[in-house]
């Protein structure tokens, strides 16, 4: 369990988990809560059964993957699993929403999905960064790679 929370002291993979995190917790509150612009819980399970079939409890545990993986995510607490959690989200997304339109996303599109893909499995395989609650509970138990030293501080 401990390995979930170790993280390299690397502060590029706290700007990574920060972006990937803002990016993705506005498409969680739309489906959530229906603020800016979304559906809300009910018109988001009611959407995806229409028009992609999924099954209401399918569709819930997109909407909390995103909403609160994304907070996981901001706050750097269990950023392995948040990361894991949307990169399985945005693999499904391409599979029911994207992939049929294209690479480019401004057409629809998987280029972007894709994007955050790979961001995902950057922050699934090095952890959350030097600043994050996953580094605070795991400070002292992890050696830092040559070059990070400056950062484990």
């Amino acid at each position: 369990m401990r390995r979930l929370f170790l993280t390299s002291p690397d502060p590029t993979l706290t700007w990574l988990r920060l972006s990937l995190g803002t990016v993705m917790l506005p498409h969680g509150l739309q489906k959530l809560f229906g603020w800016f612009g979304g559906a809300g819980l009910e018109g988001t399970v009611a959407f995806f059964g229409s028009q992609f079939g999924l099954p209401p409890a399918v569709t819930v545990l997109v909407i909390l993957t995103e909403a609160l993986g994304s907070l996981l995510l901001l706050l750097g607490l269990a950023g392995r699993f948040a990361a894991v959690a949307l990169l399985v989200n945005m693999v499904g997304a391409i599979a029911l929403v994207n992939h049929s339109a294209g690479y480019f996303w401004t057409d629809g599109g998987w280029e972007f999905p894709l994007f955050l893909i790979l961001v995902s499995a950057v922050i699934a395989v090095r952890g959350s960064g030097c600043w994050s609650l996953d580094r605070l509970l795991t400070r002292g138990t992890e050696r830092a790679p040559a070059g990070y030293a400056a950062a484990a501080r």
